[in-house]
């Protein structure tokens, strides 16, 4: 091919390789966010955001007036798009550390959900739906960080979404969010870093070093 049309062809396999536009939900404790995130110039950058104050009790999920903010916020936001993220605030997806013994995948699967009961054990919803992930692993033990959330819950939180039009694809918790987001701009790579994030009613404090919590 000719040097012009070579570059054609190395500028589309560029375009093609361009990060595809995504959409974040964030549900927070006072609030709820909707992003569009794509690329200008090569570097990912916001392309539209959406937000509004979504009042609630602790661990309550309004899906009613969920629905009707999604439906508000896609007048602002296209929300289709190649992927859809939702973020819940920790009072709706637990997350925890626990020290456990060194066992096999399955065994340690069904020991992390044995603990889990105690996690949740003012709540009367069963089964729970769980992930985890091995933080450290130490001669005699494991550090694993796990988040959790009463499986009737999830089920009503996609179903709200769906319903409402929007289909979520993946679903983090607020410190694996945060996690992703530090970890993706190298912010956390040198030393533990700190976020404190701080509502009338409660605080939460994040300390993250890379991709860790």
């Amino acid at each position: 091919p000719s040097l012009q049309g070579a570059a054609m062809l190395r500028s589309l396999l560029r375009r093609r390789k361009r990060h595809p536009e995504t959409v974040g939900i964030h549900v927070g404790r006072g609030a709820m966010t909707v992003a569009r995130v794509g690329s200008a110039k090569g570097k990912p950058c916001v392309l539209n955001v959406f937000s509004e104050a979504l009042p609630r009790r602790p661990d309550e999920w309004p899906a009613e007036r969920v629905a009707a903010f999604v439906r508000k916020a896609r007048k602002a936001v296209p929300l289709q798009a190649a992927s859809v993220t939702l973020t819940l605030a920790s009072d709706l997806a637990a997350t925890s550390f626990l020290d456990m013994p060194c066992l096999g995948a399955d065994q340690l699967a069904e020991a992390v959900a044995l603990e889990l009961d105690d996690v949740w054990k003012r709540e009367s919803d069963r089964p729970i739906s769980y992930q985890f992930e091995i933080l450290h692993s130490y001669p005699d033990r494991y550090r694993v960080f796990v988040a959790s959330i009463p499986m009737t819950r999830l089920r009503l939180i996609l179903t709200t979404f769906a319903d409402a039009g929007c289909k979520i694809d993946a679903m983090e918790v607020e410190t694996v969010s945060l996690a992703n987001l530090l970890s993706a701009t190298g912010a956390a790579d040198s030393a533990p870093l700190a976020i404190l994030d701080v509502g009338p009613t409660w605080g939460e404090i994040h300390i993250l070093k890379g991709d860790k919590v």
